[in-house]
């Protein structure tokens, strides 16, 4: 028996062992199986084997009761946490990485999304599987009216927008209530992801008052609304009430966010005043439970408090999501 180091650097070996995969894929069977915990003896029939997809690095148990993807997506965590494959890396392809695993390509993907739920892969359509980089964490201060795209630039995160939709539509009676709407009822709806190191983490619906913001639906809107509505609309952002809830996300919300339908999350209702306290937004987001935390600085105990409002209540919650707990909190003008 040869151990696959030696292999690789004899000439005579590796010329009788080129036919057996191609270059992709032998580099991958050499860099896990010469480094821990994978360190191995292997054969000219081993590798062979590895090409034809037999299960022989014995990554799945057939016979374990755990899904097989989970078995997989346990090991690709372990190569990943022991620094075998860095952040920004790419995987190797899923065909290399399903003949490994002696699976399907689907059982492979499943094991890939798993992972990019967790925040520690990431895909980019026509590229690859890429490992994450530094798991994002937003923490999010109630102390003033804040922007995604500040956000992101304060974490050191790279922040990108896909707009979904942006069109002039009929507010529903909720809507048209809360925002002091006229009798036509008409408001531009923006729905967009925000999105950080290439994790969705934000989901959003934003209503605006088509008399105030008319024409803002024509604008790029992939960086900061609140950029355009000061500067280029003259609107003055002076406060905002937000009631956040904890909720599981439908199934819609949860593909959108490449998460599993009932992951946890929390959603936000905005309602943004201008200096006359008329409604100028009113914004739905839903974030993700497991990156996204709410910061909230308490002042001096007073028997009844004079600036912050904190209830927990049962609400119906907007835009399809069930709630468990709601959070009133009154921000200042930034």
């Amino acid at each position: 028996m040869l151990i696959l180091q030696n292999i690789l650097h004899t000439k005579h070996q590796t010329r009788n062992t080129k036919h057996l995969m191609n270059s992709t894929f032998y580099e991958f069977i050499k860099s896990i199986s010469c480094n821990p915990p994978f360190a191995t003896v292997y054969t000219s029939k081993t590798l062979n084997n590895c090409s034809k997809g037999k299960n022989v690095l014995k990554i799945v148990d057939a016979t374990n009761p755990i899904p097989k993807y989970l078995q997989i997506s346990a090991w690709l965590k372990e190569l990943i946490q022991n620094g075998r494959y860095q952040p920004g890396e790419k995987l190797p392809s899923e065909v290399a990485l399903s003949q490994v695993c002696g699976v399907n390509r689907n059982t492979l993907r499943q094991a890939i999304a798993e992972l990019a739920g967790m925040g520690l892969l990431r895909k980019e359509k026509g590229t690859g599987t890429f490992v994450a980089q530094t798991p994002v964490e937003l923490r999010h201060k109630l102390e003033h009216i804040l922007s995604f795209t500040d956000l992101m630039r304060d974490s050191g995160i790279e922040e990108r927008t896909k707009i979904l939709s942006k069109k002039m539509a009929t507010a529903d009676e909720d809507i048209a209530r809360a925002l002091f709407l006229g009798p036509s009822k008409k408001v531009i709806v923006v729905r967009r992801v925000r999105a950080g190191d290439g994790i969705p983490l934000i989901y959003e619906e934003s209503y605006l008052p088509s008399d105030i913001f008319d024409g803002i639906q024509n604008m790029d809107l992939a960086g900061s609304m609140y950029k355009i509505m000061t500067e280029h609309f003259k609107v003055s952002l002076a406060r905002s009430k937000q009631t956040i809830s904890a909720v599981n996300l439908n199934q819609s919300i949860a593909s959108i966010l490449e998460l599993k339908k009932n992951t946890a999350g929390i959603f936000i209702e905005s309602l943004t005043f201008d200096e006359n306290s008329i409604p100028i937004e009113l914004l739905y987001s839903y974030h993700r439970g497991d990156k996204y935390k709410l910061e909230i600085e308490l002042g001096r105990y007073h028997s009844s408090s004079e600036t912050l409002n904190i209830k927990a209540e049962s609400i119906t919650i907007p835009s399809r999501a069930r709630d468990d707990m709601n959070l009133s909190v009154t921000s200042g003008e930034r």
